[in-house]
This record gives C-alpha cells, structure tokens and sequence, in this order.
C-alpha cells in the first residue's frame, strides 16, 4: 500500500488527495490512514521539509484515542501491527534532534491513548515498548539523555501494575541504549538488574 501512495506522490500528487478524501468515519484506524499518507508527503518532499512535514503526520495520529471507537477498533488491528509499525519507523527516521521531542510527545500521547490491558500485560498497536526500542534506535547523541530518562520514567510509571518480564525488557533497553553510547559498565547493571526479575542472579 505505502509503496503504491509513493508512487503516485511522485507522478500524480492529486492522486494523494483522492486518497484522503476517501478516508471518513470514527476511532484510530481512519487516523493512522491518513498519518500514512501524510508520511508519503513528507518522504517525496525536500530534504530540509522532512522532519517537519514527518512531525505534522505524527500529529494525525492523535485524531481519536478511543481504542474501543469505529471498525476496525485500534485494538483489533492486529493483523497489520508489523505495517503500522513500519509506517511509525519511516517516520521517525526523518525527525531531526530539534524537533525530537515534539515528536516523541506525541507517539507518547498516542500510546498511552490506545494502549489496552488486559491482567496486566499491554496491548495495541502502539505499545510503549515498542515506542521505546523505535527511540533507542534512533538516539542521536543529543538525544541519548532524553531518551534514557523517558525508559526510566515509563519503568517507575508501570513497575506496579506489569509482569515481571514485561519490566525486565525496560532495564534491557536501557543497557542497549547504554551500549550505543559506549559505556559497557551501566549496560552492564542494566542487564543485572534485568535478571533479577526474570530470576535468582
């Protein structure tokens, strides 16, 4: 579908319009659609565009957070969680560091909206691990700071209503992050302190 809307980006912009037009009705499907082509826009536009247009799509994904609102449900939208998460991913990557935390603000936003949970384990299309591994990925130097707070605080936010797995995959993250910005010892006490709630160490 994406590689289809680049396409036609390219050799008929109108064709973009089309698209969106088409796209109507309640919940955060319709929302994500139109992030899609949006995130087609910002990819055939100018380099020194990107980031911006980018951030400008993310904003369309706030639209409606009810993960139980219009068909298919955000949390029914299972089958195309890989490509939802793609879409995510081709965005972020032409986010620049000055407009980072717009950006993260909003995928934040987003996540915590149409995230479910069922006996403690979390679900949707957005998750914030998910959201987190996508940030590790993409921290730039100027970043690392914000990102490992943001881990950190996700971590005491949750750390009194989630599996012990789900909470050793934080600390994971964090030493990953830690790895990437070359110092081996805090991954290592990461990765420790991960272990000590998956079991005895």
């Amino acid at each position: 579908m994406l590689d289809a809307l680049a396409v036609a980006a390219v050799a008929d912009p109108l064709v973009l319009d089309a698209a969106e037009a088409h796209v109507q009705g309640p919940g955060w499907y319709p929302c994500w659609l139109r992030f899609a082509i949006a995130l087609v826009r910002a990819e055939s536009a100018r380099v020194d565009l990107r980031s911006g247009l980018a951030v400008e799509a993310l904003g369309l994904l706030t639209g409606d957070l009810r993960p139980f609102a219009g068909k298919p449900r955000a949390c029914d939208l299972y089958a195309i969680h890989p490509l939802i998460e793609e879409t995510v991913r081709r965005a972020v990557v032409h986010v620049s560091d000055e407009d980072w935390s717009q950006a993260w603000e909003t995928l934040t936003h987003v996540s915590r909206g149409i995230s479910t949970t069922l006996r403690g384990e979390l679900g949707g299309p957005l998750p914030a691990d998910l959201l987190l591994s996508i940030a590790v990925e993409q921290a730039t130097p100027a970043r690392r700071a914000s990102v490992d707070e943001a881990i950190h605080s996700e971590f005491e936010q949750q750390a009194g209503g989630r599996y012990y797995s789900d909470l050793a995959r934080y600390l994971l993250t964090r030493a990953w992050l830690a790895l990437a910005a070359g110092k081996p010892a805090g991954a290592e006490a990461r990765w420790l302190e991960a272990c000590r709630f998956l079991g005895p160490v």
